[in-house]
């Protein structure tokens, strides 16, 4: 049996969801890699499968296996996207 982390952690994605379903991302506070392979339904694979590079997104996660850095990731709690950069003009 696996245990559930006790609070989301807040991760940046690093490298979108490839063909085989894996995705990168970093830990926001601690910078961390981790490498996203199992996910607890369809519906939270597509919904990571969705998020661009620079995507913030809460997620829950229980390490696969107990040598390598590889995570199932078993619940979401919400999705945030990078800040648009409000410099940049848009006038025409």
């Amino acid at each position: 049996m696996t245990a559930l982390s006790a609070t989301p952690v807040l991760v940046n994605v690093r490298t979108e969801m490839n063909d085989h379903g894996t995705m990168t991302v970093e830990l926001h506070e601690t910078h961390e890699t981790r490498h996203l392979v199992e996910y607890e339904s369809d519906r939270i694979r597509d919904t990571l499968a969705s998020l661009p590079v620079g995507a913030r997104v809460p997620i829950e996660m229980v390490r696969v296996g107990s040598r390598s850095n590889v995570w199932r990731v078993v619940a979401l709690h919400g999705r945030r996207l990078p800040t648009p950069d409000l410099s940049v003009s848009t006038a025409n």
